[in-house]
């Protein structure tokens, strides 16, 4: 059974479409407080808020879908909309699909007496009735420990590299002929933009490789990954690259593709895609998975990307509302060229196939996700993509 865990839930809705199955109705009410009213929202800032399921859920599993859009108030009534269909309704099992967990970029503490913030969320979800989470690209692989127990929910963690590395492959050899195949990915590399999305560009290169045919020894096929270090000052902000290892170089046609989960004001992404650019690159193609369009500051992604080295980005719909802030911030653009040529360079990367296959597995069991992968030789009915220009 699919549900919103928030009033307004566009990655819901593609599930329903995809899977062809209704999304249980559920009634939203608000009591008044104070704070300014959220955009077309029933609820205002600072009010209590009271979700009731319309329907039965008794013995049912409950996919309960949703993104954050503003954090602390809607992981809140994710809570209590969890609470009701498993202590309330009775649903036999409730998971959560945020695909982006709230507060996993806090997975330890950086000070003395500074909160476990992930760990406190996870604690919280269980104990209003959410037995599993479902996760992509989980920010760091060391929080996985997190999970599980009698404190937290269990995790079904996603990674994307079997998505990206079909796209970015088939972007990277289209119209290759085959004498010139290997020649032609030994030019593409998978760039990590710092030393923690390093294993994951090394996976991505392997992955590559195999879609390839290099399945023997992969991690040696000629897609390989590169790294840019870098270093942040005081306020948080990423300063500076620390250069680019120049490992596994062959010729200035190379094309680079940066890899990374999040998206904020992409200070790193765009600063290492400078520091690749200049070090030789003719191209710099991005991949991210988790967009948001703005950082803490509330500086703006779209800003920033316009007059970047990178040539062209795709962002998945994880965080769905990152097409929205791109569609309004085209739409604001007075200069209509200028418009369109940022639309041509973002692509939204739709993954609810994906997601709707992999929920299928978890109810009827008895297969991994690699081997529901496998079972499609060709990856491009696990996504759908979304030309920027449509969005103009």
């Amino acid at each position: 059974m699919l549900m919103k865990a928030t009033y307004d839930e566009p990655f819901a809705e593609l599930l329903s479409k995809y899977l062809n199955e209704p999304i249980c109705k559920v009634k939203y009410e608000s009591f008044q407080g104070p704070g300014d009213p959220m955009p077309n929202s029933p609820y205002t800032f600072g009010c209590e808020t009271k979700p009731t399921i319309l329907e039965s859920v008794r013995g049912r599993h409950v996919f309960l879908v949703g993104s954050v859009w503003n954090t602390n108030h809607e992981l809140f009534q994710t809570m209590l909309i969890a609470s009701a269909a498993k202590h309330t309704g009775k649903a036999k099992k409730v998971t959560y699909v945020p695909l982006y967990l709230p507060y996993s970029r806090e997975e330890k503490t950086d000070s003395r007496r500074g909160p476990p913030s992930m760990k406190t969320v996870l604690m919280c979800l269980k104990t209003c009735g959410v037995d599993e989470t479902l996760i992509l690209d989980l920010h760091s692989e060391e929080s996985e420990g997190t999970f599980g127990g009698n404190d937290a929910p269990d995790a079904e963690l996603l990674w994307s590299e079997p998505l990206a590395a079909d796209y970015i492959s088939r972007k990277h050899t289209e119209g290759v002929p085959e004498n010139k195949l290997e020649e032609t990915l030994s030019q593409l590399k998978v760039l990590a933009p710092d030393f923690g999305a390093m294993k994951d560009c090394t996976d991505q290169a392997v992955e590559i490789n195999k879609l390839q045919g290099y399945t023997d020894n992969p991690e040696d096929g000629p897609v390989q990954a590169m790294l840019c270090g870098k270093t942040r000052s005081k306020d948080d902000n990423s300063t500076h690259s620390r250069g680019v290892y120049d490992q596994g170089r062959n010729n200035d046609e190379d094309v680079g593709n940066v890899k990374d989960d999040i998206l904020a004001s992409a200070g790193t992404l765009i600063t290492s895609s400078s520091d690749f650019k200049a070090s030789g690159f003719s191209k710099i193609n991005a991949f991210i998975t988790h967009g948001f369009g703005f950082d803490k500051w509330g500086n703006s992604f779209f800003v920033n990307y316009e007059d970047s080295d990178i040539d062209s980005l795709t962002v998945t719909n994880s965080h769905p509302y990152f097409q929205e802030r791109f569609r309004v911030h085209l739409a604001s653009m007075e200069d209509r060229a200028r418009a369109q040529s940022l639309a041509e360079r973002i692509d939204i990367m739709d993954v609810s196939p994906f997601i709707g296959e992999v929920m299928r597995r978890i109810l009827v069991g008895g297969q991994t996700i690699r081997e529901m992968i496998n079972e499609y030789p060709d990856r491009r009915s696990l996504y759908n993509i979304i030309k920027g220009t449509d969005l103009l």
